[in-house]
C-alpha cells in the first residue's frame, strides 16, 4: 500500500506523489510540457511532448530521402566506373555508401530510445511512452 499525498497547484494541475513516482494531470487547456488537454474524461491524457521531436523527425526524413537518392544514383555511378580511376571510384562509392547506409542507421541507434510523447491512462493508472521507429512510425512502450 502506497501513501498518497495530493496537492493542488494553482487551478490547473493536480499532482499526486506516491512512494514510486510523481504524476501530474492537467485539467485545463495548456500543459507545462506543451501538450493540450481540453477534456479530462478521455482515457489517455498527453502529459509530455519531447522538445526535440520535430527536429528528430526532420533529420530522419532528410536522412531517409538522402538514402533513397543515394540508392537511385548507384546505377549512374556504376556506368561511370570505366571512365574513372580506381582511387576516385573507391572514394566516390565510400562517400555515397556512407550517406546511403550508415547515416540512417546511426541516427536510428542514437534516437530510438527518445520519448516523443507520453500519455497517462486514467482508467489503468499507467503511463505509455511513444518513440519513433526507423521509418518514423510511432512505437508504444507501456510502463
Amino acid at each position: 500500500m502506497h501513501k498518497t499525498n495530493q496537492r493542488r497547484f494553482s487551478k490547473t494541475v493536480i499532482c499526486t506523489i506516491t512512494d514510486q513516482y510523481k504524476s501530474c494531470i492537467q485539467l485545463s487547456t495548456k500543459c507545462n510540457y506543451g501538450s493540450s488537454v481540453t477534456d479530462t474524461s478521455k482515457e489517455s491524457i498527453q502529459v509530455y511532448y519531447g522538445n526535440l521531436t520535430p527536429q528528430i523527425r526532420a533529420v530522419k526524413i532528410f536522412s531517409l530521402l538522402s538514402s533513397v537518392t543515394g540508392l537511385a544514383s548507384q546505377p549512374i555511378l556504376v556506368q561511370q566506373v570505366p571512365n574513372l580511376g580506381t582511387p576516385t571510384v573507391v572514394a566516390l562509392f565510400g562517400f555515397v555508401g556512407f550517406f546511403t547506409f550508415v547515416t540512417p542507421l546511426l541516427l536510428h541507434m542514437i534516437t530510438k530510445k527518445y520519448v516523443a510523447y507520453m500519455y497517462f491512462d486514467s482508467s489503468t493508472g499507467k503511463y505509455s511512452a511513444i518513440c519513433l521507429t526507423f521509418f518514423l512510425r510511432r512505437k508504444k512502450v507501456i510502463g
